[in-house]
């Protein structure tokens, strides 16, 4: 949904194929913090420091795609670069310093102009934005407890969504100026939170005796596809404001059915989904600058075509990568740099 989101975004014909997906973003939030909640429940009895813990949790995730995110960022910025129409020193040093910014996943500090210009792999405002406030919901979440597992993770989001929703006309907001960091930290921040009510729901909803049977776990398998379907039909037709917010909800809810294991969508078993899921982090950080490639040189092919080529070449790509990263950390040569 994010790809075709984004390639309708970049098309020339300028269609919106599925015009609110970006609020599947949301959904990338929510399950983050679903599993930095989970860690922090299981190593409850290690955690000492809480923001040197939170913040220390948060690199060693991030740590883990920058092979990636390099590479998808790298793509964008040779193709701006052999498309300069001039190689002045200006905007030479222009280019390199917003590459560096991108590099280091800082976009949603603020440095860089907010605009999508500037933003040479704009989907990575997902990754910067997690990366500055996650630390401070994995703090929260260790530091206040009750407070927050009972108030505050079901309080915070939907004052900050609606305050969002008043400042920029939507719950949907990243690139907005707002001082220090531009929107998507606030929005990250918001669904963040109730990827952590999630959690909680979650298991509380597994220790409910009266949803393991049969019946209740047809109704929440019939809730949980019509969540999914209901989130597929207002991205096509696409939502603004409050509508926004209702999406944001409806994955919640679906999220919570899905994580507590209730529903018979658990018992579902695919051959080697390691494997295809491995594949979708490296398609998100390289597929924007994949289908730019496909938009400058085969911008002549229909969308449709362009689109279904482009996540071909983001799957083929993503496995190349991945078996490339796979063999520099098992032969010893990223052990022997850290060492370094």
């Amino acid at each position: 949904m994010i790809v075709i989101h984004h390639a309708g975004l970049l098309g020339e014909s300028g269609a919106k194929l599925l015009p609110s997906a970006g609020v599947i973003a949301d959904a990338f939030f929510m399950m983050s913090g679903y599993f930095a909640c989970r860690h922090i429940l299981n190593h409850k009895d290690d955690i000492e420091e809480p923001f040197r813990y939170s913040l220390k949790y948060t690199l060693s995730k991030i740590r883990k795609v920058l092979p990636y995110t390099t590479f998808g960022i790298l793509i964008v910025y040779f193709l701006d670069f052999i498309h300069l129409k001039s190689y002045s020193l200006n905007s030479l040093a222009d280019m390199a310093c917003n590459m560096a910014v991108e590099l280091l996943l800082l976009p949603m500090t603020g440095i860089m102009k907010t605009d999508l210009i500037n933003y040479r792999n704009a989907p990575l405002w997902y990754l910067s934005a997690m990366m500055i406030a996650l630390p401070f919901v994995m703090f929260l979440a260790i530091r206040l407890k009750k407070t927050f597992s009972l108030c505050l993770v079901f309080v915070l989001p939907i004052l900050n969504q609606l305050y969002m929703i008043k400042t920029f006309g939507g719950a949907l907001p990243w690139m907005d100026n707002l001082g220090l960091f531009c929107s998507g930290v606030p929005r990250g921040f918001s669904s963040l939170c109730m990827g952590f009510g999630v959690c909680y729901l979650a298991t509380l909803f597994q220790d409910k005796q009266s949803l393991h049977g049969k019946n209740a776990r047809i109704m929440l398998t019939i809730l949980e596809i019509l969540l999914l379907i209901s989130i597929v039909v207002f991205a096509r037709i696409g939502v603004h404001g409050f509508g926004e917010l209702g999406v944001i909800y409806l994955i919640w809810l679906m999220l919570i059915i899905t994580f507590s294991g209730l529903s018979y969508t658990t018992e579902i078993r695919i051959k080697n989904i390691s494997a295809i899921s491995m594949l979708t982090l490296p398609v998100y950080c390289i597929h924007w600058g994949i289908y730019r490639y496909v938009a400058t040189y085969l911008g002549f092919l229909p969308l449709a075509v362009g689109i279904i080529l482009t996540i071909v070449l983001c799957i083929v790509t993503a496995y190349i990568l991945i078996k490339v990263w796979g063999y520099i950390v098992g032969s010893g040569l990223y052990k022997k740099r850290q060492a370094g």
